[in-house]
């Protein structure tokens, strides 16, 4: 049967295959490289969660230490308008969601950078890993957009 309700059920099965393409590509690939020293392939993911909780605590730090404090540490990506409203920077709830949301999506789209997958299998996970992460932010919710 073609009919048009058969695509979104195409691209969550797509999504999550490309999930798990993408979970088997950091995965280390064995318990004794681990245990050798030897960095396996899923060293890159460690050390991109590692950053990520560095780069969480420090946008919390900030926050912590109230009005004034230094510079946004992501910016969005150049051409993206989403959040030019001043509310996103002067507010500081906002401007937390606002962070918290682009460190997410930068830890997404690095992570499937770091895969190691042949060229069709990581295009399609960009493209699904961009379309969740679009579909994500905190403007596209009116409880979430100033």
């Amino acid at each position: 049967m073609n009919s048009p309700f058969n695509k979104p059920d195409e691209y969550v099965q797509g999504f999550f295959k490309a999930g798990q393409s993408l979970l088997q590509a950091l995965t280390p690939t064995t318990g004794s490289a681990l245990a050798s020293g030897v960095p396996a392939r899923g060293a890159p993911l460690a050390e991109l969660q590692m950053n990520y909780f560095h780069q969480q605590l420090a946008l919390w730090a900030r926050m912590m230490s109230g009005p004034g404090g230094p510079e946004p540490m992501v910016a969005p990506e150049r051409g993206d308008r989403r959040f030019n409203a001043a509310e996103w920077r002067d507010n500081p709830a906002y401007s937390l969601l606002k962070q918290s949301y682009l460190l997410n999506s930068r830890l997404f789209t690095d992570v499937v950078e770091a895969a190691d997958l042949d060229a069709a299998t990581k295009h399609k996970l960009r493209f699904y890993t961009r379309q969740f992460v679009d579909a994500m932010s905190p403007a596209n919710f009116a409880a979430t957009n100033p």
